[in-house]
Formats: structure tokens, C-alpha cells, sequence
């Protein structure tokens, strides 16, 4: 009885607080949004991605500086990427421009899920925390316009616009219209839309609609490639399948055989299992729920148990990287739902959002060179709207006349829990308040905050590279793709991002191309290259070539390491022509 009366002292005094707090928890969301595009500069996989926009408009077709297949996304942006180049001919305040489109479809996002959750449940507290932790969950933790961030929000808009069971032809278009962008971005990503659709439509004997969206989506593809051709972005289909075997080669979806990554793919197996035997099977979840409640008083269990939990969640927040961590985040929102339910009406939504949230994480995780570690990215498009919908499931503090439960708490600071995870786990960056330098003298980064030490590498790199003329043409030979915009000469590359994988055919691919493309003008060597393309660097640098190789201070390169967790060489070569 001593607990209930806590219990229900708490209910009192929280309830009357709860709809501020969602209004707030929001506004900081949107707030800590803002933070993410001003702060944080990741010198590797965004400086490829914001290369591959730029060759884009400046040579009017893809392939010319990468050859990744991910880059056709880019094709619906086409004539705002053009209109930026004319205002901006040297591409000043491009990455914040970046951004600032991305922050844009978040916050579009947000409030897709907002007006969703609240379609189903009419309660705006469910609602609001759903919109916070949309604008919260970093979007593949790069905060820039690339295949997983823009994947991840079409995902969320098309789970919207197909778990609620609204059967209209405008929505079937909708659908359609998402899995042909789906396809440009992230194809695999679309055949699972496609299938999750399709299933869905075939067990509901939904015979003409699935007809309809189907067609629709087959004759928006075959004009988008249509356009791609006839307006000259793809040469050729010999470029086009080039790609496709560039891509393919660097051994995509083979990390998720490993042993570790098979374990974790048979716990989110056993767990999804179970989640659904417990929704199913109301004599299962009542047996859970007793065990968990046997306990002479409840209460006793939430304080202690879910005390324990919160901490542990916490903890999780600031040791673990982010994507993990929401990992963890939608098995626990898929199991709490199943076991809270009490509200069946809800069951048919929590279920479809469970499978589509299974099925787009299993998309990225074994297509991915990354396995499981990309799980959280398809979870990461499905949480928000499950835990808004979890909670109008069950009896809790965000339902009128509901019972008060530290889950609750939980729940209501999930949004910061991943915010101090984010902050403290920045994409190959420092803590957000280490970043208090600026690159000068490179117009693409203007506007960002970053790491002292990157803008001090940046200023060695600038000395020995910002003297090239526009008019010539430069190829960096290593994992640096953000030398690029150091110097205002022209990309020339057949990848832009050249990490050199372990796969001898895309070695050879890398090699073949440099061999049969114009000599560039200025050579940039980072890192010991591997033996097939080596060999036509040197046959090139034969032809005449004058080197200098530039130094910088060890000091320098140590610090760049911790705060960047990435690797530079203690000095390069620039080579020149004649």
C-alpha cells in the first residue's frame, strides 16, 4: 500500500507536467538538430558524398569522379544542386547548404510521424515524443545528404504510409512514388519495401491495388532511367554496368556471415519470435506478465528493476555508438510493446511496424559491408513511430486516467538518452565541445565548426595544394577524399573515397580507369598504394612528373589521430606535370 500511494502521489504531480515536458523534450530535439549541422566535420565518407553532388553539376553526369552506384539518388536534386553552383561558382557553404536540406526532410519527417501517431491514438504527448525522436535518431550519423540518411527518411515516410491500412489510390501513388526514389537511393532497400508491400497486399486479397502501386512504381523507374539517359547523366549502359560491378565488388553483405554478426542476427530472430508469440498468444503474455508482477508488490519491481534499466540505458548512452545503441533501443520497443499490450485495437499497427522495421534492418545489415552494426538504421526508421504507438497500447502515464510507471520516465527520455549518445559519438569526430575551429581558406566547409586539429591539418594541406589553378586537375591516391577542397582544381577520379579494400577486383578496376583516363594534372600519393595501381601511377609519374614530398609536424599527426580516430601520414607527395 506504501507503494501505491508513491504511485499515486507521482500520478498527480507528473500528470499536469507531462504535456510541457513532450513540448520541450521536442524543442530540444530540433534544437540538438541544429547543433548536429553547424558542429562536426567527418573528412572521409561526407566529403565523398558532397563530392559526387559537386561532379554532378559541374559535369552535368554521374561516374565522372565515382563510380559507387549510390550517387543516382542524387539525379532528384539535380536543378538545385545546379542553381547553388551558379550562385555560388566555388561551392562556399555547400556542406552547411548540405545539411540544411537534410535538416529540412527530418523535420518533414517529424512531422509525418507526428500527425500519424496522433491519426491513431489522438493523444499529442505520444505524438510529440514520436516527432523527437525522429529529429534525435542521427540518420547514420553523418549529417549529410547520402544513400543511408536519405534511404532512412523515404523508409519512414513510406512505414507511414502503409501501416495505418488506409486503401486510397492517392496513397497507392504515394507508395509508389517512394519505392522508385527508394530504388535510385538504396535498391535493395526498395525490393524490400516492394516485398513488405506486396505480402501485405496479397494477404488482404488487395488484388487491384497492389496492380496499381506496382505499375505505377514500374512506370515512374522506367522514365526516371529513361530521363537519366536521354538527358545525358549516364553515358552508356556499358558506365551504368561498370558501376554495378564496382559496387558489387567491394564484397557487400559478407560481414554478416561472421560468427558475431550471426549471433546477433539469431537474438533479433528469438527475440522477434517472441514478441510475436506474446501479441498472438494473450495466454502467454499473461503468464509473462504475472511472472514479472509476482512480486507481492509491483511497484517494488518498477522502482528496483526499471531503476536498474534507466541506469543501464544511460550508461549505454555514453559508451556505446549510437547505431548500437538504437539497436538495443527497437528490440526493447518491440519486446516492452508485446508485453504492455493491453490495448488490442493497437495490436494490427504495433505488428506491421515491428515487420517493417525487421525487415528494412535485415536489408541493411546484410547488404552492407558493415552487417549488424547497420541494424539500428532500418530500426532507426520504425522506433519512433513504434514507441508512439507502444504507448497508446498500454496503460501509462501518457493515457488519461492512466497508472504511473518508471517505464514511463523511460520512455519520456529516451530522446535524451540518444542526444548524449550523439554528442559524445559524433561520426569520426570529437565531442561536440571540442569542435570550436573553423577551415579557412577552403569555401566547400565555411560555416562548420570542427576540431582544432583538422583545421590545422587542413592549413598544411592548403599551403602545399591551394596554389593549383582551377584550370588543372588533381587525383588523390588514398583515404583522404577532403583534400578536394582544399584546392580549387578539378576533381579527377575514378573514386572519390579511395580506401583501398581487400578485393583485388576492385583494385583492378581502380587501376584499369586511372590507366585509361587523362593524365591529371597534380598527383597526391597519402598512402603506400597497392601493387596493381602503383604500377600505373609510376608509367604516369615516367612521363613527366616533378615530386616534393611535404612534411608535417609529428605533434600534429598525433593529435589528428585522437581527435579524429583516423589516420594521416607524417608526410605525402604532391606531384606535378612537366
Amino acid at each position: 500500500m506504501f507503494f501505491l500511494k508513491i504511485n499515486d502521489a507521482i500520478l498527480r504531480l507528473l500528470s499536469p507536467l507531462v504535456p510541457m515536458y513532450a513540448h520541450c523534450l521536442l524543442f530540444v530535439a530540433i534544437l540538438f538538430l541544429f547543433v548536429r549541422v553547424f558542429f562536426s566535420l567527418d573528412f572521409t565518407d561526407e566529403m565523398q558524398h558532397i563530392g559526387e553532388m559537386i561532379s554532378l553539376a559541374e559535369n552535368e553526369a554521374f561516374f565522372k569522379s565515382d563510380y559507387f552506384l549510390q550517387q543516382l539518388g542524387y539525379f532528384f536534386i539535380y536543378p538545385l544542386l545546379k542553381m547553388y553552383h551558379y550562385i555560388f561558382p566555388d561551392w562556399t557553404y555547400f556542406v552547411l547548404f548540405n545539411r540544411f536540406l537534410l535538416a529540412s526532410l527530418i523535420l518533414m519527417a517529424a512531422l509525418a510521424v507526428y500527425r500519424s501517431v496522433c491519426r491513431v491514438g489522438e493523444n499529442k504527448v505520444a505524438a510529440l515524443l514520436s516527432a523527437a525522436m525522429v529529429i534525435c535518431i542521427p540518420h547514420s550519423s553523418i549529417m549529410s545528404l547520402h544513400y543511408n540518411s536519405v534511404s532512412i527518411i523515404l523508409c519512414i515516410f513510406l512505414v507511414i504510409s502503409w501501416y495505418e491500412l488506409e486503401k486510397s489510390n492517392s496513397n497507392s501513388i504515394i507508395q509508389a512514388v517512394l519505392l522508385t526514389a527508394l530504388f535510385f537511393v538504396y535498391p535493395v532497400l526498395a525490393v524490400a519495401g516492394a516485398i513488405l508491400i506486396s505480402v501485405d497486399l496479397l494477404i488482404r486479397k488487395e488484388i487491384k491495388q497492389l496492380v496499381f502501386t506496382g505499375g505505377t512504381s514500374l512506370l515512374l523507374t522506367v522514365f526516371v532511367i529513361w530521363l537519366m539517359f536521354g538527358l545525358g547523366f549516364i553515358d552508356s549502359y556499358k558506365h551504368l554496368l561498370e558501376s554495378v560491378e564496382f559496387t558489387r565488388s567491394f564484397e557487400v553483405g559478407t560481414k554478416i556471415l561472421r560468427w558475431d554478426n550471426l549471433l546477433q542476427l539469431f537474438f533479433v530472430i528469438f527475440v522477434t519470435v517472441f514478441s510475436f508469440a506474446l501479441i498472438y498468444w494473450s495466454w502467454l503474455r499473461g503468464f509473462v506478465v504475472n511472472i514479472i508482477f509476482s512480486i507481492k508488490d509491483n511497484y517494488i519491481f518498477w522502482f528496483l528493476g526499471l531503476s536498474a534499466f534507466s541506469v543501464l540505458l544511460f550508461k549505454s548512452s555514453i559508451y556505446l555508438h549510437t547505431a548500437v545503441f538504437i539497436k538495443y533501443l527497437f528490440l526493447f520497443a518491440m519486446i516492452s510493446s508485446a508485453i504492455l499490450l493491453t490495448d488490442e485495437k493497437l495490436r494490427i499497427y504495433i505488428v506491421r511496424l515491428i515487420s517493417a522495421g525487421l525487415l528494412f534492418s535485415l536489408s541493411y545489415s546484410i547488404t552492407s559491408g558493415n552487417g549488424m552494426f547497420n541494424f539500428g538504421l532500418g530500426a532507426g526508421a520504425v522506433l519512433p513511430t513504434l514507441i508512439g504507438i507502444g504507448c497508446l497500447a498500454h496503460n501509462n502515464i501518457l493515457r488519461e486516467k492512466g497508472k504511473f510507471h518508471l517505464l514511463d520516465f523511460i520512455l519520456l527520455c529516451l530522446p535524451i538518452f540518444i542526444i548524449v549518445s550523439a554528442l559524445l559519438h559524433p561520426y569520426r569526430e570529437s565531442p561536440v565541445w571540442k569542435l570550436t575551429s573553423q577551415i579557412e581558406n577552403a569555401p566547400v566547409f565555411q560555416g562548420i565548426l570542427t576540431t582544432p586539429e583538422k583545421n590545422e591539418l587542413a592549413s598544411k594541406v592548403i599551403e602545399q595544394l591551394g596554389s593549383v589553378k582551377q584550370d588543372k586537375t588533381i587525383i588523390v591516391l588514398g583515404p583522404q577524399p577532403w583534400m578536394y577542397f582544399t584546392t580549387p582544381a578539378q576533381i579527377h577520379t575514378p573514386m572519390l573515397f579511395m580506401h583501398f579494400p581487400d578485393s583485388e577486383e576492385t583494385l583492378e578496376f581502380v587501376a584499369r580507369k586511372i590507366a585509361s583516363a587523362a593524365k591529371p594534372d597534380v598527383i597526391v600519393i597519402v598512402e603506400q598504394l597497392p601493387k596493381s595501381i602503383a604500377r600505373e601511377i609510376q608509367q604516369i609519374l615516367n612521363a613527366g612528373y616533378s615530386c616534393s614530398t611535404a612534411l608535417l609536424d609529428e605533434d600534429l599527426i598525433v593529435r589528428y589521430r585522437y581527435a579524429s580516430t583516423r589516420q594521416f601520414p607524417a608526410d605525402f607527395l604532391v606531384c606535378k606535370k612537366g
